[in-house]
């Protein structure tokens, strides 16, 4: 049986089925549904509800958003910081953070930003790159290209320095080598490493 939204209350939304059965009272200002769940929200409270309407996470003065790159849950929003929870209502990721990009899910991890900075968390919110880089590529050759203090280098998924941030360019390895550069005198040099960081 599918649901949809019941807007026939002029005080509030809610859910009947496809019978025409209230499933979900029409009292919520907000009310959007994805993947089965349901964000609800009444009165500056906020509840993720499953698909048998029951209530999995709740908060006040605070978001639940529905994210593209994080299927298996939702995004909480307190002011300008954000975090990750399952559908389960568990907290994965702290709300702690400016942005939180589930980029590397595959080694299960995700890329969290913070006042200009770029950092890595496991998905169960542990810091495995600490919040002081400047920008970060991509994973290659189980290395991470990433600028620490104007300097590239590579760490690898535990956040251990392999390749010394010595470089103006680092470029993802391809074949066992990648391309990198050294500025000298406002010129650029390039030349090859390998996933040793030999030259």
């Amino acid at each position: 049986v599918g649901f949809r939204f019941d807007d026939r209350n002029e005080n509030g939304l809610g859910l009947i089925d496809s019978l025409g059965n209230v499933i979900l009272e029409p009292v919520y200002q907000e009310l959007y549904s994805e993947r089965e769940m349901f964000v609800v929200q009444k009165n500056g409270r906020v509840e993720l509800l499953n698909k048998h309407m029951e209530e999995q996470y709740s908060c006040k003065n605070c978001r639940l958003l529905f994210y593209d790159h994080f299927p298996q849950g939702a995004m909480l929003v307190e002011g300008d910081l954000r975090g990750l929870m399952d559908f389960s209502g568990n907290i994965l990721i702290p709300c702690k953070y400016s942005m939180i990009l589930p980029r590397f899910q595959e080694l299960g991890l995700a890329e969290v930003r913070l006042r200009g900075r770029i950092g890595l968390v496991k998905m169960n919110g542990e810091e495995v790159l600490p919040l002081k880089y400047q920008s970060i590529g991509d994973f290659s050759a189980g290395l991470l290209n990433c600028r620490k203090d104007d300097f590239w280098g590579y760490v690898n998924q535990h956040g251990e320095t392999v390749i010394p941030h010595q470089f103006s360019i680092a470029m993802n390895f391809k074949e066992g080598f990648a391309k990198v550069a050294i500025k000298k005198e406002g010129n650029y040099y390039f030349g090859f490493i390998n996933t040793k960081g030999e030259i």
